[in-house]
C-alpha cells in the first residue's frame, strides 16, 4: 500500500512537472521578439563613473603612490609610502 502511494505520488509530480514545463516552453517560443530602435541621443555613451588610478614616484630611494582621477584631472588623497 505504501508503494502504490509512493509511486502514485511520484507520478503526479512528474505530471505537474512536465505541464508546467510544456506551457513555460510555449510561453517562451510563442512570446515576440523586438528589437530596439535607438535615436541620435540613445547612441551617445556617456561614462557613468570617474577614470581613476594609482599614480607612482620614486623619491629618495622610496616608492610612493597617490590616487589620480583622470577625469577631473586632480589628484585624490595624499602620497602613500609603498616601500
Amino acid at each position: 500500500m505504501i508503494k502504490n502511494i509512493h509511486f502514485l505520488s511520484i507520478l503526479v509530480t512528474a505530471g505537474l512537472s512536465c505541464a508546467i514545463l510544456t506551457n513555460v516552453n510555449s510561453a517562451i517560443s510563442l512570446s515576440p521578439i523586438h528589437s530596439a530602435e535607438f535615436t541620435d541621443s540613445d547612441s551617445k555613451i556617456s561614462p557613468m563613473s570617474d577614470a581613476i588610478e594609482w599614480r607612482y614616484k620614486i623619491e629618495n630611494g622610496k616608492v610612493y603612490k597617490r590616487l589620480y582621477n583622470y577625469t577631473t584631472q586632480q589628484w585624490i588623497g595624499d602620497w602613500i609610502l609603498v616601500s
